[in-house]
């Protein structure tokens, strides 16, 4: 939370509409990422070694993130007016809101608000995950639900996924915040299959509108093992860990006979790490567009013409060159 969020939010002093606003929507956002916290400890349990989750182990997740995903909804609503998040709101007194003992709205309500007061309209994919996890939690908690436990930690990696999303796109730059407190979900889950399968399929099809390292020294993240890098300016990012890389370091670490990296003159913020020297010649590429200065003749033999990046490993991070 931004300090001027935390001073309002735990001020006991009299209070106009405004600080009120920010004093709920500051307590709401910590519920929700408290409830989240709690599932995400919980998912991370199955990355470890030797380690087995029932599906009655796993349902209290599926209760927190799906009620996490519900307040965070609420915090941002309770930003633009702290009476939008009750019911009855004309009648709610200020103690009410802050003792916490008025009725508030319910999570498709919620969502229409999102639309009506700031114009945000959830994906039809994210509505379709949040409402199955309402009705689901409302099976666990007042009835009963005949569910695997496969089932229920991809139910809980669906929410979180949609839960970082939300707090990201929505929660993070208007509310102020220090920095990122979900930026480290994806390294406690980089262990969990369900979760780097249900984010890993969301994050690839962002990435392919994303500008994206090409060689492959950027394949794989060392974190997360996963190749889902984008560039951030002279920074590789990876999306779903969160590990930034400087693109220089890389170009440093393969420089041979303790050569320097130079910029690349063929993608903005490149560079060339130093490989080899051909008929006195020094030889580069770029760690992050793979262009070359003076290519050896045993890279142009041994490999495919239409291959960019000798090194790939994958076949997506090799791109034709241009002639």
């Amino acid at each position: 939370m931004c300090k001027m969020r935390f001073m309002e939010a735990n001020s006991h002093m009299p209070v106009n509409d405004q600080s009120l606003n920010t004093r709920i929507s500051a307590r709401l956002l910590d519920n929700a990422l408290s409830l989240c916290a709690s599932a995400v400890a919980l998912l991370a349990r199955r990355g470890e070694r030797y380690s087995f989750q029932s599906a009655e182990e796993l349902k209290p997740a599926v209760v927190s993130v799906a009620t996490a995903l519900e307040v965070i909804v609420k915090a941002k609503i309770a930003d633009s007016g702290w009476r939008q998040v009750f019911l009855y709101s004309s009648k709610v007194t200020e103690e009410e809101a802050l003792a916490g003992s008025a009725k508030t709205i319910g999570l498709p309500a919620g969502v229409k608000k999102l639309k009506a007061l700031f114009g945000i309209e959830l994906p039809a994919q994210s509505i379709t995950v949040i409402e199955r996890l309402s009705n689901i939690r409302n099976k666990i908690v007042h009835y009963h639900l005949s569910i695997d436990e496969k089932q229920c930690a991809i139910l809980i990696a669906e929410g979180i996924s949609e839960f970082v999303d939300l707090y990201k796109n929505y929660i993070f730059e208007s509310f102020y915040e220090e920095k990122d407190r979900t930026s480290d979900i994806g390294k406690e889950l980089k262990n969990v299959s369900e979760y780097i399968t249900v984010r890993g399929n969301i994050l690839k099809m962002r990435i392919e509108l994303l500008d994206k390292p090409v060689t492959y020294h950027f394949s794989e993240c060392p974190e997360c093992l996963q190749g889902l890098f984008v560039l951030d300016q002279d920074i590789a990012h990876c999306l779903l860990c969160e590990n930034r890389i400087p693109i220089k370091e890389v170009a440093e670490a393969h420089c041979e006979n303790n050569g320097a990296p130079i910029p690349c003159g063929q993608c903005e913020n490149g560079w060339m790490a130093l490989h080899d020297k051909v008929n006195d010649l020094d030889c580069w590429q770029c760690v992050s567009c793979g262009h070359y200065i003076n290519k050896p003749q045993i890279w142009i033999t041994d490999f495919k013409p239409d291959v960019y990046s000798v090194d790939s490993v994958r076949p997506e991070y090799r791109k034709p060159e241009s002639h």
